[in-house]
C-alpha cells in the first residue's frame, strides 16, 4: 500500500497449491484510525504468511507478526488484477519494492498522499519542470 509516493505495506505473494506462501513488510510501528496513518517509526518489519486459502474469489490469509509467534491476524482479500482490497487497497508492488523507514515523526499520512510540495510552496530555486521523488526505495529508478 502506498501513501502518496511512499510504500506503507509491501505484500510479496507467490501461489503455491491452493493458497499462497510470502510476506507482509510493514513500520515496526505505527498508527491507524478510518483510513489515515501516524506514528510510522522503527524499522521494517517482516511478517510471514502462515496459512492462505482462496474460497469464493477472495483469498484468506493469517498473517504471523515476526516479533510474537502468538500474534496472528487473519484477513480477506479480494484479487482485482494489479490491485487487492483488504480494507485498504494495495498496488502490485514493483520488483524489490521496500518498505520507506524515514516517516515524518508529527506527520498524518493518507492515501493518495503526496510527500512533493506544490509549485506555489517550492522555494522559486527549486522550480523546475523535474519531478523529484522523496523517501521512496524501490531499489531501481
Amino acid at each position: 500500500m502506498r501513501l502518496g509516493e511512499r510504500n506503507l505495506f509491501v505484500p510479496t505473494l507467490t501461489a503455491e497449491g491452493e493458497g499462497v506462501r510470502g510476506s507482509f513488510d510493514r513500520p515496526a510501528q505505527f498508527s491507524s484510525t478510518k483510513g489515515v496513518f501516524s506514528g510510522m517509526r522503527g524499522r521494517v518489519r517482516h511478517d510471514r504468511v502462515v496459512r492462505s486459502r482462496f474460497a469464493n474469489g477472495v483469498l484468506h490469509l493469517t498473517i504471523r507478526n515476526a516479533n510474537d509467534t502468538q500474534d496472528e491476524d487473519s484477513y480477506a482479500m479480494v484479487v482485482k488484477g494489479d490491485r487487492a482490497e483488504l480494507t485498504y487497497v494495495f498496488d502490485r508492488p514493483p520488483g524489490g519494492a521496500t518498505v520507506v523507514v524515514d516517516w515524518e515523526p508529527n506527520r498524518v499520512y493518507a492515501p493518495g498522499d503526496s510527500d512533493a510540495a506544490s509549485t506555489e510552496m517550492r522555494p522559486s530555486s527549486m522550480r523546475t519542470n523535474a519531478y523529484v521523488r522523496i523517501g521512496i526505495s524501490t531499489g531501481r529508478r
